[in-house]
Formats: structure tokens, C-alpha cells, sequence
């Protein structure tokens, strides 16, 4: 009786690999560019949400309620938002939005910090914003706004955060710009 050994022969191995190689070629590049789409719209999505949150605590609370942007002026990838009732926030911050704004920038006092940072979304820069003094202050009477804009960008990609007078806001590409799948132009 002759004792049959099985395995993979070299060209079977070679073959594999070649297979796998080719198919990690087409792969690798397609993720990360999904991750970086969805980090810029993260970022977007997260501003978009908070200022309809800053809005309708405004509205419930019939007091200012406010979104303050704080940026490092020579890095666009440093930045970070909070949003709060509380004047004292905009002296309370930079764009680090550590613990001694944290403690500073809440709504009514409660001790919750709400906002993001850059920390949350890597290499999303934040730049060309529209807004006085770098924020978005919504009035407790009305939930009317200031007008403006934020622009996020990751790489070539641009998406737009926009407020109009009455608070409405709108997440859009601008013309001409490379924007994410989902996201219409402006």
C-alpha cells in the first residue's frame, strides 16, 4: 500500500499569492479612499447635526445658544467646536478644546461638553469659514442665525456647512469642487 501525501505544490502557492497580491492592489486603494471620504463627511455630518441641536436648544431653552470655532492660525488640521450658552467660551478655548473649556463652554450649566475636534476626524481641515467672530450664535426668540458657512476638505474633497438667516442648514459641495458620493453641490 503506497501513502499518498497531499499539500500545495509551488505553482499552486505562486498562483495564490499572485492572486492575492493583485487583489490587495485593487482593494487597498479603494478602502482608504472610502475612509477618507468618510471622515470628511463625518466631520460635516457631526457640524450639521450640532448646529441643528444648538438651534433647537435655543428654541426649548428661549435663551442665545451659541457655536464657537476655535482654529490654530497656522494649521487648518487644528481645530475644534463647542457649543454652549455661556459667553466665557470663547476666552475659555483654543483649538485644542481641553478640559479648562470643556469646563467653560456647556448649556445651562449642565457640565456637558458638546462638539468635536479635529482629534475625532484626522487630517479634516476646517478653513474659509464665513461666520463673525467665529461662531454661529442662534437667538432663544426665533432660532434665527447668523449666515455663513464652514469648509471642510480632506485631500482634493470640499463639503460645505451652511447656515442661512432663519438657522436652516445644508450640507453641500461647492461648484466646481471634488465632493463625496451623497453630498449635493451648493
Amino acid at each position: 500500500m503506497r501513502l499518498r501525501i497531499s499539500g500545495f505544490t509551488l505553482m499552486e502557492l505562486i498562483i495564490t499569492i499572485l492572486v492575492m497580491t493583485i487583489l490587495l492592489g485593487i482593494g487597498v486603494p479603494s478602502y482608504l479612499k472610502f475612509k477618507e471620504d468618510n471622515l470628511l463627511q463625518g466631520a460635516a455630518q457631526s457640524l450639521h447635526a450640532d448646529i441643528q441641536f444648538a438651534r433647537s436648544e435655543a428654541i426649548k431653552r428661549s435663551s442665545d445658544v451659541t457655536v464657537y470655532f476655535f482654529r490654530d492660525a497656522g494649521d487648518n488640521t487644528k481645530w475644534c467646536y463647542r457649543i454652549s450658552d455661556n459667553a466665557a467660551c470663547q476666552t475659555a478655548c483654543s483649538y485644542t478644546c481641553d478640559s479648562t473649556c470643556n469646563a467653560s463652554c456647556d448649556i445651562h450649566g449642565d457640565g456637558i461638553a458638546r462638539g468635536k475636534s479635529h482629534q475625532d476626524f484626522p487630517k479634516v481641515s476646517l478653513s474659509d469659514m464665513t461666520y463673525t467672530d467665529d461662531k454661529i450664535e442662534f437667538s432663544g426668540q426665533r432660532g434665527t442665525a447668523d449666515e455663513g458657512h464652514v469648509h471642510f476638505s480632506y485631500g482634493d474633497k470640499v463639503i460645505n456647512v451652511e447656515t442661512n438667516m432663519l438657522g436652516r442648514t445644508l450640507m453641500c459641495t461647492p461648484s466646481g469642487q471634488s465632493g463625496v458620493m451623497g453630498v449635493g453641490s451648493c
